[in-house]
């Protein structure tokens, strides 16, 4: 419809690509595209963000709900690279409508943690924690979701107890969680054999 060929016209000066190219490009490619460069503009990744929102709730009224998925994912992976790099730039009503909606959607691990990242920026802990360890049960085997659970421990740790008790986990959850992560790190064989001696 009308309102979806200004979403033509609004990609262009913002990626410097049309929405046609923008359509084609995995979550991945869109946020190197976005990013490329050492000072990445975030505030370009802030406005993206906000189209594809608007677009994918708009495809998702029409009842085109494959259309709406396809952006919402990619919503999601730019509020989660946003939420890592400027909380403030990323808008807590549209975060929580997409992290809603992401809830009801099939995501990979790599979303899981992104979905995580959003959560996180939003103060709600106990949620974040639950989609870290949802990234890991679904991939046991890759180690990344088990580090960014430690690295989100971390993080949880270095904030005011009252705070992560707001949040829905509590200073002894953290602690906990960050136990049992670092017990599933998976160990990993030296590079070199011991000399034999």
């Amino acid at each position: 419809g009308e309102a979806l060929g200004l979403f033509e016209e609004a990609y262009q000066p913002l990626l410097g690509v049309s929405a046609r190219v923008v359509s084609t490009l995995s979550e991945e490619q869109l946020l190197s595209l976005l990013t490329s460069g050492s000072m990445p503009d975030l505030r370009r990744v802030a406005t993206v963000l906000e189209l594809l929102k608007v677009e994918a709730d708009l495809l998702d009224e029409a009842g085109n709900r494959a259309a709406a998925v396809h952006r919402y994912r990619r919503a999601l992976a730019l509020a989660g690279f946003l939420a890592a790099r400027s909380e403030a730039l990323l808008d807590a009503a549209l975060a929580a409508d997409l992290a809603e909606r992401a809830a009801a959607m099939d995501l990979s691990a790599a979303q899981r943690l992104q979905l995580a990242r959003v959560l996180e920026a939003l103060g709600r802990y106990a949620d974040a924690e639950d989609a870290v360890f949802e990234a890991i049960d679904a991939d046991p085997d890759d180690p990344a979701p088990v580090e960014a659970g430690i690295a989100f421990c971390q993080r949880l740790l270095a904030l005011d107890p009252q705070r992560l008790a707001a949040g829905g986990l509590p200073l002894e959850e953290v602690k906990a969680s960050l136990a049992e992560l670092l017990r599933r790190q998976p160990v990993v064989a030296d590079e070199e054999p011991p000399p034999a001696w």
